[in-house]
Protein backbone atom coordinates (compact mmCIF):
# COMPACT_ATOMS: atom_id res chain seq x y z
CA UNK A 1 0.00 0.00 0.00
CA UNK A 2 1.10 3.33 -0.73
CA UNK A 3 3.68 1.85 -2.73
CA UNK A 4 4.61 4.44 -5.92
CA UNK A 5 4.16 2.96 -9.76
CA UNK A 6 6.83 4.21 -11.78
CA UNK A 7 7.64 3.70 -15.57
CA UNK A 8 10.13 1.33 -14.40
CA UNK A 9 7.92 -0.51 -12.46
CA UNK A 10 4.83 -0.46 -14.44
CA UNK A 11 7.02 -2.01 -17.32
CA UNK A 12 7.61 -4.80 -15.69
CA UNK A 13 4.42 -5.26 -14.45
CA UNK A 14 2.94 -5.52 -17.60
CA UNK A 15 5.93 -7.36 -18.99
CA UNK A 16 5.29 -10.06 -16.10
CA UNK A 17 1.56 -9.98 -16.76
CA UNK A 18 2.04 -10.80 -20.92
CA UNK A 19 4.81 -13.78 -20.10
CA UNK A 20 2.31 -15.26 -17.48
CA UNK A 21 -0.66 -14.84 -19.87
CA UNK A 22 1.33 -16.24 -22.82
CA UNK A 23 2.00 -19.93 -21.11
CA UNK A 24 0.04 -22.45 -23.25
CA UNK A 25 -0.48 -24.08 -19.55
CA UNK A 26 -2.72 -20.63 -19.19
CA UNK A 27 -4.60 -19.90 -22.37
CA UNK A 28 -4.48 -23.32 -24.40
CA UNK A 29 -3.16 -23.61 -28.00
CA UNK A 30 -6.98 -24.17 -29.17
CA UNK A 31 -8.16 -21.00 -27.99
CA UNK A 32 -7.25 -19.63 -31.74
CA UNK A 33 -8.93 -16.26 -30.75
CA UNK A 34 -7.27 -15.34 -27.52
CA UNK A 35 -4.43 -16.52 -28.89
CA UNK A 36 -4.36 -14.12 -31.67
CA UNK A 37 -4.78 -11.31 -29.02
CA UNK A 38 -1.95 -12.03 -27.42
CA UNK A 39 0.56 -12.42 -30.52
CA UNK A 40 -0.92 -9.12 -31.38
CA UNK A 41 1.27 -7.66 -28.30
CA UNK A 42 4.31 -9.57 -28.50
CA UNK A 43 6.43 -6.40 -29.04
CA UNK A 44 4.77 -4.36 -26.51
CA UNK A 45 4.59 -7.23 -24.25
CA UNK A 46 1.84 -5.37 -22.44
CA UNK A 47 0.01 -7.89 -20.15
CA UNK A 48 -2.90 -5.15 -19.62
CA UNK A 49 -3.62 -4.16 -22.92
CA UNK A 50 -4.46 -8.27 -23.55
CA UNK A 51 -6.69 -8.19 -20.70
CA UNK A 52 -8.69 -5.01 -21.34
CA UNK A 53 -8.70 -6.55 -25.11
CA UNK A 54 -10.06 -9.94 -23.80
CA UNK A 55 -12.38 -8.07 -21.55
CA UNK A 56 -13.98 -5.94 -24.53
CA UNK A 57 -14.66 -8.93 -26.48
CA UNK A 58 -17.21 -10.00 -23.35
CA UNK A 59 -17.90 -7.42 -20.99
CA UNK A 60 -21.60 -5.09 -22.40
CA UNK A 61 -20.46 -2.48 -21.08
CA UNK A 62 -17.11 -2.24 -22.33
CA UNK A 63 -18.76 -3.68 -26.05
CA UNK A 64 -22.61 -3.14 -26.07
CA UNK A 65 -22.77 -4.94 -29.60
CA UNK A 66 -21.50 -8.04 -28.20
CA UNK A 67 -23.95 -11.08 -27.27
CA UNK A 68 -24.69 -13.96 -25.67
CA UNK A 69 -26.49 -16.91 -25.86
CA UNK A 70 -27.86 -18.24 -23.03
CA UNK A 71 -26.16 -22.38 -22.73
CA UNK A 72 -27.44 -25.42 -22.53
CA UNK A 73 -27.22 -28.16 -20.77
CA UNK A 74 -26.81 -30.55 -23.65
CA UNK A 75 -23.24 -28.54 -24.78
CA UNK A 76 -21.47 -29.60 -20.89
CA UNK A 77 -20.08 -32.37 -19.68
CA UNK A 78 -23.15 -32.52 -16.72
CA UNK A 79 -25.62 -30.71 -14.64
CA UNK A 80 -23.13 -28.99 -12.21
CA UNK A 81 -20.82 -27.37 -15.45
CA UNK A 82 -24.21 -26.20 -17.12
CA UNK A 83 -25.33 -24.01 -13.91
CA UNK A 84 -21.83 -22.67 -13.84
CA UNK A 85 -21.92 -21.52 -17.12
CA UNK A 86 -26.02 -20.38 -16.60
CA UNK A 87 -25.10 -18.51 -13.54
CA UNK A 88 -21.74 -16.56 -15.69
CA UNK A 89 -24.58 -16.17 -18.51
CA UNK A 90 -26.80 -14.47 -15.93
CA UNK A 91 -23.86 -12.38 -14.64
CA UNK A 92 -22.98 -10.92 -18.06
CA UNK A 93 -27.02 -10.00 -18.61
CA UNK A 94 -26.78 -8.01 -14.99
CA UNK A 95 -23.59 -5.95 -16.31
CA UNK A 96 -25.97 -5.66 -19.52
CA UNK A 97 -28.68 -4.31 -17.17
CA UNK A 98 -30.89 -7.17 -18.03
CA UNK A 99 -31.83 -8.36 -14.51
CA UNK A 100 -33.76 -11.46 -14.07
CA UNK A 101 -36.38 -12.31 -10.99
CA UNK A 102 -35.61 -15.63 -9.18
CA UNK A 103 -38.18 -16.65 -11.19
CA UNK A 104 -37.13 -15.61 -14.50
CA UNK A 105 -33.27 -17.01 -13.71
CA UNK A 106 -35.76 -20.54 -12.72
CA UNK A 107 -37.22 -20.96 -15.71
CA UNK A 108 -33.41 -20.40 -17.77
CA UNK A 109 -32.43 -23.30 -15.64
CA UNK A 110 -35.18 -25.80 -16.70
CA UNK A 111 -35.27 -24.16 -20.48
CA UNK A 112 -31.75 -25.51 -20.76
CA UNK A 113 -32.28 -29.00 -19.89
CA UNK A 114 -32.78 -31.58 -22.50
CA UNK A 115 -35.57 -33.87 -22.49
CA UNK A 116 -33.17 -36.81 -20.66
CA UNK A 117 -33.89 -34.35 -17.47
CA UNK A 118 -38.11 -34.34 -18.34
CA UNK A 119 -39.17 -36.05 -15.26
CA UNK A 120 -37.12 -33.96 -13.00
CA UNK A 121 -38.71 -30.51 -14.88
CA UNK A 122 -42.01 -31.78 -14.57
CA UNK A 123 -41.43 -32.23 -10.69
CA UNK A 124 -39.91 -28.67 -10.30
CA UNK A 125 -42.76 -26.98 -12.11
CA UNK A 126 -45.53 -28.29 -10.52
CA UNK A 127 -43.44 -27.07 -7.64
CA UNK A 128 -43.49 -23.62 -9.27
CA UNK A 129 -47.13 -23.64 -9.93
CA UNK A 130 -47.45 -23.65 -5.76
CA UNK A 131 -45.10 -20.81 -5.54
CA UNK A 132 -47.36 -17.03 -5.89
CA UNK A 133 -45.86 -15.51 -8.18
CA UNK A 134 -46.12 -12.33 -5.56
CA UNK A 135 -44.35 -13.77 -3.03
CA UNK A 136 -40.71 -12.24 -3.17
CA UNK A 137 -39.07 -14.73 -1.29
CA UNK A 138 -38.05 -17.90 -3.00
CA UNK A 139 -38.53 -21.40 -1.67
CA UNK A 140 -35.60 -22.83 -0.32
CA UNK A 141 -35.28 -25.89 -2.57
CA UNK A 142 -36.31 -23.28 -5.68
CA UNK A 143 -33.23 -21.45 -5.50
CA UNK A 144 -30.54 -21.33 -8.02
CA UNK A 145 -27.61 -22.97 -6.05
CA UNK A 146 -29.86 -26.30 -4.61
CA UNK A 147 -31.18 -26.90 -8.45
CA UNK A 148 -28.87 -29.36 -9.72
CA UNK A 149 -28.41 -31.26 -6.67
CA UNK A 150 -32.50 -31.27 -6.84
CA UNK A 151 -32.60 -32.72 -10.19
CA UNK A 152 -30.15 -35.49 -9.63
CA UNK A 153 -32.08 -36.57 -6.80
CA UNK A 154 -35.34 -36.43 -8.45
CA UNK A 155 -33.55 -38.20 -11.41
CA UNK A 156 -32.84 -41.04 -9.30
CA UNK A 157 -36.29 -40.95 -7.34
CA UNK A 158 -37.65 -41.26 -10.61
CA UNK A 159 -35.37 -44.44 -11.88
CA UNK A 160 -32.93 -42.79 -13.61
CA UNK A 161 -29.22 -42.17 -13.17
CA UNK A 162 -26.91 -38.94 -13.12
CA UNK A 163 -26.00 -37.97 -16.73
CA UNK A 164 -22.48 -37.36 -16.97
CA UNK A 165 -21.23 -36.46 -20.78
CA UNK A 166 -17.50 -37.25 -21.43
CA UNK A 167 -15.75 -34.86 -23.65
CA UNK A 168 -14.07 -36.10 -27.07
CA UNK A 169 -11.62 -33.53 -28.40
CA UNK A 170 -11.29 -33.41 -32.41
CA UNK A 171 -10.11 -30.21 -34.62
CA UNK A 172 -10.34 -28.42 -31.24
CA UNK A 173 -14.19 -28.55 -30.93
CA UNK A 174 -15.81 -30.13 -27.99
CA UNK A 175 -18.33 -32.91 -28.25
CA UNK A 176 -19.94 -34.38 -25.50
CA UNK A 177 -21.66 -38.00 -25.49
CA UNK A 178 -23.71 -39.35 -23.09
CA UNK A 179 -21.65 -42.20 -20.96
CA UNK A 180 -24.35 -44.23 -19.16
CA UNK A 181 -21.75 -46.48 -17.52
CA UNK A 182 -20.34 -43.22 -15.51
CA UNK A 183 -20.74 -44.04 -11.58
CA UNK A 184 -23.19 -41.50 -10.29
CA UNK A 185 -21.31 -39.45 -7.57
CA UNK A 186 -21.89 -39.97 -3.79
CA UNK A 187 -20.82 -37.49 -1.46
CA UNK A 188 -18.71 -39.81 0.73
CA UNK A 189 -15.21 -40.34 1.56
CA UNK A 190 -13.62 -43.73 0.47
CA UNK A 191 -11.71 -45.05 3.74
CA UNK A 192 -9.80 -47.16 1.26
CA UNK A 193 -8.13 -44.30 -1.06
CA UNK A 194 -9.41 -41.23 1.10
CA UNK A 195 -10.57 -39.72 -1.60
CA UNK A 196 -14.64 -38.31 -1.98
CA UNK A 197 -17.25 -39.02 -4.75
CA UNK A 198 -17.87 -43.15 -3.91
CA UNK A 199 -17.88 -45.60 -1.72
CA UNK A 200 -15.59 -48.47 -0.56
CA UNK A 201 -17.13 -50.90 -2.46
CA UNK A 202 -17.15 -48.94 -5.46
CA UNK A 203 -13.41 -47.91 -5.28
CA UNK A 204 -11.49 -47.98 -8.52
CA UNK A 205 -7.65 -47.26 -7.02
CA UNK A 206 -8.07 -50.40 -4.54
CA UNK A 207 -9.20 -52.66 -7.12
CA UNK A 208 -6.46 -51.48 -9.81
CA UNK A 209 -4.45 -51.68 -6.65
CA UNK A 210 -5.40 -55.32 -5.93
CA UNK A 211 -4.78 -56.54 -9.26
CA UNK A 212 -1.01 -54.71 -10.14
CA UNK A 213 -0.29 -56.44 -6.59
CA UNK A 214 -1.64 -60.05 -7.91
CA UNK A 215 0.09 -59.39 -11.25
CA UNK A 216 3.38 -58.26 -9.47
CA UNK A 217 3.96 -61.85 -8.60
CA UNK A 218 4.65 -63.35 -12.16
CA UNK A 219 6.92 -60.75 -12.57
CA UNK A 220 10.21 -62.30 -13.54
CA UNK A 221 13.56 -60.49 -13.48
CA UNK A 222 13.45 -60.48 -17.09
CA UNK A 223 9.74 -59.17 -16.97
CA UNK A 224 11.30 -56.59 -14.67
CA UNK A 225 13.86 -55.01 -16.69
CA UNK A 226 11.52 -55.30 -19.88
CA UNK A 227 8.88 -53.55 -18.30
CA UNK A 228 11.19 -50.87 -17.25
CA UNK A 229 13.42 -50.36 -19.79
CA UNK A 230 10.30 -49.64 -22.04
CA UNK A 231 8.50 -47.41 -19.45
CA UNK A 232 11.74 -44.90 -19.33
CA UNK A 233 11.83 -44.38 -22.91
CA UNK A 234 8.01 -43.42 -23.06
CA UNK A 235 8.58 -41.51 -20.06
CA UNK A 236 11.71 -40.04 -21.85
CA UNK A 237 9.83 -38.71 -24.79
CA UNK A 238 7.25 -37.30 -23.09
CA UNK A 239 9.76 -35.17 -20.81
CA UNK A 240 11.09 -33.97 -24.14
CA UNK A 241 7.92 -32.89 -25.52
CA UNK A 242 7.40 -31.08 -22.20
CA UNK A 243 10.39 -29.13 -22.56
CA UNK A 244 9.96 -28.44 -26.09
CA UNK A 245 6.52 -26.86 -25.29
CA UNK A 246 7.82 -24.63 -22.63
CA UNK A 247 10.60 -23.58 -24.39
CA UNK A 248 8.32 -22.49 -27.20
CA UNK A 249 6.48 -20.51 -24.95
CA UNK A 250 9.29 -18.64 -23.39
CA UNK A 251 10.38 -17.68 -26.78
CA UNK A 252 6.98 -16.18 -27.66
Amino acid sequence: YGLSITTTRYADMKSTLYHWLAQRSIISADQNDLRNIINRHAILTDGYCVLYEIMERIHPVLDPDVLFTAPQCSDYSNIHEYYTFLTSFLMHEEFARRRYKPREQINHFLRGLDHTYQSAVKRIRSQMDGWKQSDPNVPENLIMANLPNLVERYMEEDGGTAIVRRVEKGNHDKKFKSDENSRQYVDVQCPLCQTFGHSKHNCDRMAIWLNLREGSKLVDDKLRTKLLTNYAAVDAKRRSRKITKVRGTVRQ
